[in-house]
């Protein structure tokens, strides 16, 4: 992300204080490696032995620990600042538009439409590598066999807190059929998907959970089999750890895991595999970024392993989105987040030659003739950086929404501040609050894009016509590709008396400066000029 301000100084950063409710990371467990890395949420402190009682999240049942604090690392309240501002932005678009955009198949072959399974963060840095995704869950597409908890329920509110399981996804009500674990109704509960928060599992062990049978969905969840499009439910006899059975059309058939637990062995010869990591996840992260660590391969999707918040996959792209958008490994997303992109900053930055490419893909450029790709996002969130808390608009929350309908987007959700906007003095270079504004937007269905080259001189030749929209929204970036050369040498020659450690001669200085500005207007001058005749 194009960030400004000083880097902030880690060496008065205290550490934050345990409190009950505090999401943290566990460390430092030399009896229990394994639970290094994982996260979960305080429960209280037990002062008999000083110790804090732990819930680990994504495991079913009791499984709270009995830990030092010297094993906690307390999560910085912002670190889900991102996804859920992002969510916010999501939420303010009108409901009909959104659920018009998420009818096409891709969206709906997990369940519920307009629900989250894959989502895009553009501009993403080591940064975003460290923050918290969880959040996206909640607005996760549901699948048959899901585990779910109630919540939200007026009319039955002695339900909220129940658990169970989404059976069956009805799109003609816009409701889910749910069977309760308290409850033994056989025709089951149906419900909203807002009044059902996904409950999901950091690793599934022994034959319970999701398995593929050619491409087809199945998961097996307590003593049933759940079918990939909720109509088929079957009992299931256990058998043991690693073996159960089912009739299925009268004929008995029996299911024994592999030792590796990767594969279910049937006995009429059918085979089930467990899904790669990846793929059980409710909700699959990409983070696209030519500033991403150069661990990652330039060029390639690589998935992080086992991330630890459960239900929540992460990948990397190490590159720009456009060639993110034309790679092999490119998934669709229902949502795309620009992290603070910086469209024009102040007016004057070349945000929008350097994003002018990631914002032609996210309209789904990249077909022949100029026709919109059905693969583009439903969704595009662009969250913003502020110099200030609150007050006048000072930062990307000016220009942004600007640049975006100059270049033809709609936009949805205007432009408003978050309320999780924040500094983090911790971040190695920007000294703004981050998230502190939103907006939401798309590529008007059936609009189309033209060449690259028009895109771009277009959009600028329309941010430039709509300045005196807005008292300040000055506009005069200039184009890297028509840099003058004299401003180079002026660079060059300042740098070489720096280096000599040369006095600087005032008169000498005033007037390098000043051939310095005019130089500027006309590099801005030659980059309007292009505008005018090419957009």
């Amino acid at each position: 992300p194009l960030l400004r301000g000083p880097p902030a100084s880690l060496a008065t950063m205290a550490p934050l204080a345990l409190r009950v409710g505090d999401r943290v990371r566990l460390r430092g467990l030399a009896a229990r490696p394994e639970l290094n890395g994982r996260l979960g949420q305080v429960l209280r402190l037990v002062k008999e032995s000083g110790r804090y009682k732990v819930a680990l999240e994504g495991e079913v049942g009791d499984a709270s620990l009995s830990l030092k604090d010297d094993n906690l690392e307390v999560l910085p309240t912002y670190g889900e600042a991102l996804a859920r501002s992002a969510l916010d932005a999501r939420l303010r678009v009108p409901g009909p538009v959104l659920d018009a955009s998420s009818s096409s198949p891709s969206s709906s072959s997990r369940g519920s439409p307009s629900g989250l399974r894959t989502v895009h963060i553009l501009g993403a840095t080591t940064w975003e590598l460290g923050l918290q995704y969880a959040a996206f869950r909640e607005d996760a597409a549901l699948r048959p066999g899901d585990a779910v908890v109630l919540s939200g329920l007026s009319a039955r509110p002695e339900l909220n807190g129940a658990r169970g399981v989404a059976v069956r996804w009805f799109p003609e009500k816009g409701r889910w059929k749910v069977e309760l674990e308290s409850h033994t109704c056989e025709a089951g509960f149906v419900l909203k998907p807002e009044n059902m928060q996904p409950l999901p599992v950091y690793r599934y062990e022994g034959f319970e959970g999701p398995w593929l049978q050619d491409g087809d969905w199945h998961c097996v969840r307590g003593c049933k089999v759940y079918g990939p499009d909720g109509e088929m439910v079957e009992d299931i006899e256990v058998l043991g750890a690693d073996a159960f059975a089912m009739t299925l059309e009268g004929q008995r058939l029996e299911a024994r895991l592999e030792a590796e637990g990767q594969r279910l062995l049937w006995s009429d010869g059918d085979i089930w595999v467990r899904p790669p990591l990846h793929e059980q996840a409710l909700v699959q992260v990409v983070l696209v970024g030519p500033e991403l660590p150069d661990e990652y391969p330039e060029g390639e999707l690589r998935f992080l392993g086992a991330w630890p918040e459960p239900g929540v996959a992460v990948a990397c792209f190490r590159g720009r989105y456009e060639a993110f958008a034309s790679s092999p490994g490119f998934v669709r997303a229902e949502l795309a987040v620009l992290a603070h992109p910086g469209l024009c900053l102040g007016g004057v930055s070349p945000g929008l030659f350097e994003w002018a490419p990631a914002l032609r893909a996210l309209a789904g450029g990249g077909l022949s003739g100029g026709e919109a790709d059905p693969r583009a996002p439903e969704l595009c969130v662009c969250l913003g950086a502020e110099p200030y808390a609150e007050g006048e608009w000072l930062g990307d929350g000016l220009y942004d929404p600007q640049v975006l309908r100059a270049f033809g987007f709609e936009i949805l959700a205007p432009v408003a501040r978050s309320s999780l906007g924040c500094r983090a003095p911790e971040h190695p270079t920007c000294g703004w609050h981050l998230w502190a504004s939103s907006l939401a937007f798309r590529w008007p269905p059936g609009a189309q894009l033209g060449s690259e080259e028009d895109w771009l001189w277009r959009g600028y030749f329309n941010a430039r016509r709509t300045r005196a929209e807005l008292p300040r929204f000055r506009f005069r970036p200039a184009a890297p590709e028509h840099r003058p050369p004299a401003l180079a040498e002026l660079e060059a020659r300042r740098a070489a008396r720096e280096a000599g450690g040369d006095e600087e001669d005032a008169a000498a200085a005033a007037e390098e400066q000043e051939l310095a500005c005019v130089t500027a207007m006309e590099w801005v001058g030659i980059t309007v000029a292009t505008a005018l005749s090419r957009g």
